[in-house]
């Protein structure tokens, strides 16, 4: 009976793990929260309005979408919403790709990837 609890409290925790790290305060990813510092005109004004539950794909990967608030080279506050795609789990994960929602739409249909599952912020299946 030990070994069967032992075995479950693996598997779970197996699955947590693999779910990029997301923060608790908005629920973005910490890929793409690096990735907007590393890339963004002004990252200290950048202000995340809401994000998506953190998509697995059919592929293997990871997406979340998520809508911000920052700077562009003007100085004016823009809002944007993009799908981040992401390789890799836990705090190992990195943006490999930013677009718009239409370019993420156009993308899945035409390579075949399809959702297959979402996550909460805390790695927790949520369908």
């Amino acid at each position: 009976m030990k070994k069967i609890i032992l075995m479950l409290l693996l598997c779970i925790s197996i699955t947590v793990l693999a779910v990029p790290q997301a923060s608790p305060w908005d629920s973005v990813t910490y890929a793409v929260k690096n990735y907007l510092k590393d890339n963004a005109n002004d990252p200290k004004s950048i202000k995340y309005v809401e994000c998506s539950y953190i998509l697995k794909l059919s592929n293997g990967g990871w997406a979340q979408r998520v809508k911000f608030r920052g700077k562009n080279a003007y100085g004016g506050m823009v809002l944007n919403e993009y799908a981040f795609l992401i390789s890799g789990d836990g705090d190992s994960a990195v943006v490999v790709s930013a677009g718009s929602m239409g370019e993420f739409s156009k993308a899945l249909s035409s390579t075949g990837i399809s959702i297959v599952g979402s996550y909460n912020h805390e790695g927790k299946k949520v369908d």
